[in-house]
């Protein structure tokens, strides 16, 4: 006699947030140029499994922080726990002594993108000395 497990009932809290995931995933990926395919090589993950991640029909932690070194975002953007626009201001305002505003038109004058993990905006601005570069930007 062969045990059949039941499929888990999600609440749903639960099936919202795979939802969000999903469409999260979906949208970055997209906004990075990446096809499914490709994500899951650089996830080093089936396309299979992106393709259920992406229908909100699967979310292990291990796979969704694969998920998010592939596309260099965070978790708490994916699980739509934070607006990364925001996060993304407010980090740089307080890592740079910048002003939310300058921080702003920064990100308008497309000199950085706010949705980067905190890890590699840090490591990008240690790299190309941005500290000293935006005082020179804003110093007239």
């Amino acid at each position: 006699m062969k045990i059949m497990n039941k499929p888990k009932i999600l609440s749903p809290e639960e099936e919202n947030l795979r939802k969000t995931i999903g469409e999260n995933i979906k949208r970055y990926r997209k906004k990075r140029g990446f096809t499914q395919a490709e994500l899951a090589e650089k996830a080093n993950l089936s396309k299979t499994t992106i393709y259920y991640i992406e229908q909100g029909k699967e979310t292990q932690l291990y796979t969704l922080t694969r998920i998010c070194d592939a596309l260099n975002c965070s978790l708490d953007t994916l699980t739509g726990q934070i607006d990364s626009a925001q996060h993304g201001v407010d980090f740089v305002s307080s890592f740079t002594g910048l002003s939310a505003e300058s921080v702003r038109k920064l990100r308008e004058d497309k000199i950085f993108d706010p949705e980067m993990n905190t890890g590699t905006l840090i490591s990008k601005f240690m790299e190309y000395g941005v500290i000293d570069a935006l005082e020179e930007y804003f110093v007239p």
